[in-house]
């Protein structure tokens, strides 16, 4: 999922990737034309705006081809399951307090993915560590770009470099 806020706090622009719903196709937010960048193109490096970076962010990785099988979504054909279509979140395949970062778990203090008994926040920020891994994560931070400085551009099904 990519969350968008234009001309928000502070005068900026928002952005950030959370594989905390889940994840289906490859996606990419590409800040462009920022005042630092004189070719019309893509970013060769960052703007520094109040509180953060105008920089790309982005899951390239197909997560649906390391998505753990109890966490997987497969497509049927002639009734049989057959290829992986989408990865959910733990949250979402089992629905626990701990997984969801809910009930006793709700305080960031006690939502800690390291104390799962399956860390698989691990697996989403070594493929894509420009998104949140699930609600309470802090490892993953959004970007911010000064508002109506640049144009966005939401590029799905990349391939990885």
């Amino acid at each position: 999922m990519v969350y968008i806020a234009l001309d928000s706090l502070h005068q900026q622009d928002y952005y950030q990737l959370s594989l905390a719903d889940g994840f289906n196709v490859p996606v990419e937010v590409e800040p462009l034309n920022h005042p630092n960048n004189n070719n019309n193109g893509s970013n060769n490096g960052s703007y520094n705006a109040i509180g953060g970076h105008c920089i790309p962010a982005g899951c390239k990785a197909d997560l649906n081809q390391v998505c753990p099988p109890e966490l997987a979504v497969k497509s049927k054909v002639g009734g049989q399951e057959s290829v992986v279509v989408g990865c959910r979140s733990p949250c979402q395949a089992f629905s626990t307090d701990q997984y969801c970062c809910t009930g006793t778990h709700r305080p960031e203090a006690k939502c800690i993915s390291a104390q799962w008994p399956t860390d698989y926040s691990k697996l989403f920020h070594q493929s894509c560590p420009d998104a949140k891994a699930y609600p309470r994560d802090t490892v993953a931070q959004p970007k911010y770009c000064e508002a109506n400085a640049v144009r966005l551009n939401v590029n799905f099904c990349l391939k990885k470099h």
